[in-house]
């Protein structure tokens, strides 16, 4: 089957972002279970892929984490630093394209639609040109989602990680739906999910083929919109 995107909306995300970042000043820290906290006593802001192993997650109050993993170190969150590391993979992105839109310290959408014709390269090429760059050079691991809007692009980056890049091809979009629950999706969570459940609609493929008017009642415009990008369309 014939593989095509519309539009190449991405999603990057960067895992980890503030201890990925605290790794780059004490590479000792690599490979073991540490997080980043607000302050001495307080929760955790970011964790290591070995403390996330044993529960220990952003909003863990450090007593908590202790007890969940054994040996796990902290580290004070150093913000100014992480606005530096921030700034410079934003800049890195728009030497890619110039349709960058900063999402958060670190996540970002950018659109590869009208450059590709000057990389001669597939979209995965490029995503995974870019991830190679942004580690070679700022030694920070980021996944990369690729679809036909944001919804969808923002889910892709969430599914292989670390360092992970998916496609969400139009052909694909589908099946691959199939393997999401509904509380991934951003601008959901947990208590539009229980609405969502109170009203029989149990997985994303029924929220999906739902008539609209249903889901606009339950969740409003903002759950019609959903809908709409689930569905392949391009809403923002």
């Amino acid at each position: 089957m014939p593989q095509s995107l519309s539009h190449a909306i991405c999603h990057l995300d960067a895992d980890c972002f503030y201890a990925s970042v605290e790794i780059i000043y004490a590479p000792e820290k690599s490979g073991k279970p540490f997080a980043v906290i607000s302050h001495v006593g307080g929760i955790v802001l970011s964790s290591s892929y070995e403390a996330r192993k044993f529960g220990v997650k952003v909003g863990t109050p450090t007593w908590e984490a202790e007890e969940k993993c054994k040996g796990i170190t902290f580290e004070p969150a150093n913000f100014p630093r992480y606005v530096k590391h921030s700034l410079q993979m934003m800049e890195m992105l728009r030497s890619f394209t110039p349709d960058v839109e900063e999402y958060s310290i670190d996540e970002a959408f950018f659109d590869l639609t009208s450059v590709q014709k000057y990389f001669k390269q597939t979209y995965e090429e490029i995503a995974r040109t870019i991830q190679n760059k942004i580690w070679n050079e700022l030694h920070l691991p980021v996944s990369i989602g690729v679809s036909i809007n944001k919804t969808l692009a923002k889910l892709a980056s969430d599914f292989h990680k670390p360092k992970g890049i998916t496609i969400v091809y139009e052909e694909s979009r589908e099946e691959f739906l199939t393997k999401i629950k509904l509380d991934d999706i951003a601008g959901i969570g947990y208590h539009n999910t229980q609405r969502l459940l109170g009203n029989g609609i149990t997985t994303v493929k029924q929220f999906v083929e739902e008539p609209t008017s249903r889901i606009k009642k339950i969740l409003g415009v903002n759950g019609e919109r959903l809908q709409m990008e689930l569905r392949g369309v391009q809403t923002l």
